[in-house]
């Protein structure tokens, strides 16, 4: 392992790799210009060295400054961060020659994937989708032309060396194209020194889709899941997400697979960014490869607990890879917004300046990486992102109200920033859906503008950062109840949604705010069963067992494949139940969540399996259990099986009950399935929420069957209570509490 990394960069990310060298016991040298000479990652790393003026070619691009740092302080590695030298081949053949490591991939294959049509050639050799286009670069305008006609306008021509948005032109005719041809051209020339370009069909506002991978130099290339980039202002990332929202288990897994291809089919080594497109049609498309970590890395890692900069230094250093693709799981939901120092209201121009007051939210599941500070003088010479501000939650809509938390409490003084902008964007209903493209930024900032506008006009005159924020979110959730961009008729199923107890309508987030519980009659919604195990365990204590086992058809039943294959796409399942362990109030349990959304067969050829090993699995460990019973009842095909599950399942509670365990039942609305509510009654402690439906069967199926007419709400939980069925009702946002006593006095008892 090395013992002194040079750090290339400077910044937030100068200071994300200070940090993963400190955890492993490595020394840091930081260069720096003389705009930064009072920047944090100068003081925060061991050593830090002057390397020239402030504009980057002079400093941060100044490879023979650099590398004579390195030499002269002994530094082993080089880590380039990303922009500046950081997709730099003949840098990184430098560092070789120089006997310094490059953190990243080598030299020619940065030539071979950063070059975007010679990526696009070995990607179609490698039976990895690309977009239609130009085999090779395209040297003149008639060329350009003859292309464009074949494969359709809107084209987009490309520099092959290209990369953030630049050398970049979308042309709708053959008007545009040659104007359009020689100005990319250009500024290719003068971003990149290469003016090389290519030609590829513009896929009219696709998902911008992107796969981390890890390659090291043992041959082992494995993917750490995606990202959604696609909300982006002229090509350029604004908010980050992962998983993305709009990829089914199957295409994840398609575009997982051909990303690990690509890896392979380039030799690489380090970690890199696969970026796909995906159309309306969910066809996808290799678009480019990103040579060097990404800015948004932190939102994978906080996905899959797998810190991507140190995995770096390790392959550079020759480890093989610690982990394999079955080792990569991943939890919940996180959310990237990035902070940049400019002006929205004034088409986003950057603003540099001097900030006076800063303030960083805190709190469980935020991250924020920045190198900014209270009195520090950001600079003109420079990228304009300041901080990001990084969230993860239980799932998606856990990490917006996570993200809306966070961005409300951060102040930045001073400067003009893009975030009340990004603060908006957490509340577009679009947004929310999970229904937005590439073109979303362009296609409603006006709207987003002028709020922020009007709530900027309406609280200048408070002086106090702290009153002039509460001012603002006041302010602007007037503005937004008001706003036509959040109209009802506009999100109906997606931000709204009615009690079916009383009829009333809800926004989504204030039922999130009362536990899915109707703040007018007390109705308890159904839930899913993620969502259940994040409102009952103690946060990331939760380990799921067993969650490879699935359902099968084995009677052949028409289009019951096809269900269930819908089911786990609605519902991110693999089956009607969650089980696994984790604590509540630091008592240790397993726990057995079924999920009613998977009407109709709860028990079926699975279900009741993993309940029984479940059980198995607290009597072998001497663990308590709580099964939350949810179900709508099974067809006859499904419930020959489900009777099959149950002697096995009863089996298994009597041996978990002759060693003295704790069982406790919680049944939820509804637990209308016979065999659900057979072992549900079997519990040594029954309670159930509120208003909850809970039977063998429906109600005409018994008064037929009994030809009398049964007491009304005999199948409520209120109505079984009172007849001794079941030992109390408790509301959802008590259950943690209730269990935490029951555990804490059973284990007492014991």
């Amino acid at each position: 392992m090395f013992k002194k990394i040079l750090i290339a960069n400077r910044g937030e990310i100068a200071i994300r790799i200070i940090r993963a060298c400190r955890d492993m016991g490595i020394d840091t040298v930081a260069v720096y210009s003389t705009a930064d000479k009072t920047a944090l990652h100068s003081m925060f790393a061991t050593e830090a060295v002057c390397i020239g003026p402030p504009k980057a070619k002079d400093s941060y691009l100044n490879m023979k400054n650099i590398l004579t740092v390195a030499t002269e302080l002994g530094c082993e590695a080089i880590h380039p961060g990303f922009g500046f030298l950081s997709e730099n081949s003949e840098f990184a053949r430098l560092c070789q020659k120089s006997g310094v490591k490059f953190i990243g991939p080598s030299g020619d294959v940065m030539d071979k994937m950063g070059n975007k049509s010679m990526a696009r050639k070995l990607m179609k050799e490698n039976n990895v989708p690309v977009v239609p286009g130009s085999e090779g670069t395209v040297d003149t305008v008639e060329e350009a032309e003859k292309i464009a006609e074949e494969i359709g306008y809107p084209v987009l021509i490309k520099a092959s060396a290209g990369g953030g948005g630049r050398g970049m032109r979308r042309v709708n005719s053959k008007a545009e194209i040659a104007q359009a041809f020689m100005s990319a051209r250009a500024e290719a020339v003068a971003c990149f020194n290469n003016g090389e370009m290519y030609i590829e069909k513009l896929i009219i506002n696709p998902k911008h889709i992107e796969f981390q991978i890890l390659a090291d130099s043992h041959g082992n290339v494995i993917h750490l899941g995606e990202r959604d980039c696609s909300m982006q202002r002229r090509n350029q990332k604004m908010v980050e997400e992962a998983p993305a929202k709009c990829l089914t288990e199957e295409l994840r897994r398609e575009m997982g697979e051909a990303a690990v291809r690509a890896g392979i089919a380039s030799g690489y080594e380090s970690a890199g960014t696969i970026e796909f497109i995906v159309d309306e049609n969910n066809n996808f498309y290799f678009i480019e490869m990103n040579t060097r970590i990404q800015v948004e890395h932190p939102i994978t890692e906080l996905i899959t607990g797998i810190d991507i900069v140190k995995q770096q230094i390790r392959i550079a250093s020759g480890l093989s890879l610690d982990i394999n693709q079955e080792n990569v799981t991943f939890r919940g939901h996180a959310i990237e917004c990035r902070i940049n120092a400019e002006d929205p209201k004034e088409n986003f121009k950057p603003c540099p300046g001097k900030i006076s007051f800063l303030h960083f939210s805190q709190g469980n599941g935020v991250r924020i990486d920045s190198a900014i500070y209270n009195g520090y003088e950001t600079n003109p010479f420079y990228d304009s992102m300041i901080a990001k501000v990084i969230v993860h939650g239980n799932n998606r809509l856990d990490a917006i109200r996570r993200m809306r938390r966070a961005l409300e409490e951060t102040l930045i003084e001073g400067i003009e920033t893009n975030q009340s902008f990004q603060h908006l964007l957490m509340f577009h209903p679009d947004f929310l859906k999970g229904n937005y493209n590439t073109g979303f930024i362009e296609n409603n900032a006006d709207n987003i503008l002028e709020i922020d506008k009007r709530t900027a006009e309406a609280v200048k005159e408070f002086k106090d950062p702290f009153k002039r924020r509460k001012a603002e979110l006041v302010y602007q959730a007037k503005l937004l109840n008001k706003s036509k961009t959040i109209e009802k008729k506009e999100i109906e199923g997606a931000l709204f949604e009615n009690c079916p107890h009383c009829g009333k309508t809800f926004s989504e987030i204030s039922l999130l705010d009362s536990m899915y519980v109707c703040p007018e009659c007390d109705y308890h919604f159904k839930i899913s069963a993620n969502y259940r195990i994040s409102l009952v365990l103690d946060e990331g204590t939760f380990r799921e067992i067993n969650e490879d086992i699935v359902g099968s058809n084995p009677l052949e039943f028409p289009d019951y494949d096809e269900k269930i294959r819908k089911l786990q796409e609605k519902t991110g399942l693999k089956e009607g139940v969650v089980t696994g362990v984790g604590k509540i109030s630091g008592e240790a349990v397993v726990v057995a969540v079924l999920d009613s959304r998977f009407m109709m067969g709860s028990m079926g050829t699975a279900v009741g399996e993993k309940i029984t090993l479940a059980i198995e699995y607290s009597t072998k460990h001497m663990l308590p259990i709580i099964i939350f019973c949810a179900s709508g009842g099974a067809r006859m095909q499904e419930g020959i099986f489900s009777l099959v599950q149950m002697s096995k399942t009863s089996a298994a509670l009597e041996k978990h009950k002759k060693a003295g365990l704790l069982y406790i039942s919680v049944l939820t609305n509804p637990t209308t399935g016979g065999v659900t509510a057979s072992f549900g009654s079997l519990g040594d402690i029954i309670i159930a929420e509120p208003k909850a439906l809970i039977g063998f069967a429906g109600p005409r199926v018994i008064e037929q069957t009994l030809k009398q007419k049964l007491p009304e709400g005999f199948q409520s939980a209120e109505y079984l209570k009172e007849h001794g069925f079941i030992d109390n009702i408790v509301p959802r946002n008590k259950i943690k509490h209730v269990l935490s006593l029951l555990l804490k006095l059973h284990e007492r008892k014991m």
